[in-house]
């Protein structure tokens, strides 16, 4: 099982080490974007003014820590973004892509794409949840831009997500696990309409129904081309967050029926976020229809 986990911090990665992790991603900002488009207002990325890496030092000593432990870098660029942020974007990419820890970087902004394009960018283009991955004509414009990597939206039901595996074996793909923080509404519908975080964001989603997707486990575990994502804003999170996925881990590989992993997920769900699975809501819900 191939796991992708945020990182907020150094003492992120100790944690992430103790548990295997192989796969992280990042946000970085510095004095020059910070004085122009503050991090606080999710104008360079969504990893919000404390889950970033802040100047090109801390970062330097990030890629060191990843190397070390033989962990692999994906750097958000996840933002809709000014004409005018485009150059320090561009350097940006190009100060953290020199590293041999980071593999690529994330991204949803089509004018920052066409850039991407334009100077040959090398390393892999994963397209964020606010790249809107609903059907084929996603897949193949966003790969036209050299696009090889795709987040889908939380919201994405196992048979579409079965659909896009089958069909595009030859990409590779990122699913959320929401044991922590998490919005359940639609990324690329939302980003451009309110702020992240907003009195409105975080009372009406904390009692919106929860879709955690960890049933999603039980069919998906053996594709090579997808990781399960789990989103990071602090390192409690984070580790109970880890602690449940290696749990089903190792359920799944006592060759459990489906009735009975889904019935453990419901009891993880229900001790790390106090809330009832939803069948209304489940993203296998339409397997079999």
């Amino acid at each position: 099982m191939n796991i992708l986990c945020g990182c907020a911090s150094l003492k992120s990665i100790y944690i992430l080490d103790r548990y295997n992790i192989k796969n992280i991603y990042v946000g970085f900002y510095d004095e020059e974007s910070e004085k122009e488009w503050p991090i606080v207002f999710f104008t360079v990325n969504k990893r919000g003014s404390h889950s970033n890496f802040f100047g090109e030092e801390n970062f330097i000593q990030l890629n060191e820590e990843a190397i070390k432990r033989n962990i692999s870098i994906y750097v958000t660029f996840n933002s809709q973004y000014k004409k005018s942020q485009m150059d320090w974007l561009l350097k940006a990419i190009k100060f953290v892509s020199s590293f041999p820890s980071v593999k690529g970087v994330i991204v949803g902004d089509i004018n920052l794409l066409l850039k991407l394009k334009e100077i040959g960018y090398d390393k892999t283009i994963t397209i964020s949840t606010i790249g809107n991955i609903f059907n084929d004509y996603a897949i193949e414009f966003y790969t036209s831009l050299g696009a090889t990597r795709f987040v889908f939206d939380r919201q994405t039901t196992a048979k579409e997500i079965l659909h896009f595996l089958n069909k595009y074996p030859m990409y590779e793909y990122e699913i959320f696990l929401q044991l922590g923080i998490g919005c359940s509404f639609i990324d690329g519908y939302c980003n451009n309409i309110y702020i992240n975080n907003s009195p409105f964001c975080s009372s009406f989603t904390t009692r919106a129904s929860y879709k955690c997707n960890l049933c999603l486990l039980y069919y998906l575990e053996n594709y090579t081309n997808v990781s399960f994502k789990l989103n990071n804003r602090g390192s409690k999170a984070l580790a109970q967050g880890l602690a449940s996925v290696k749990l089903l881990e190792r359920i799944l590989n006592k060759n459990i029926d489906f009735n009975g992993f889904r019935q453990l997920c419901k009891r993880i769900l229900k001790k790390y976020r106090n809330v009832e699975c939803n069948p209304n809501i489940c993203s296998c819900r339409d397997l079999n229809e």
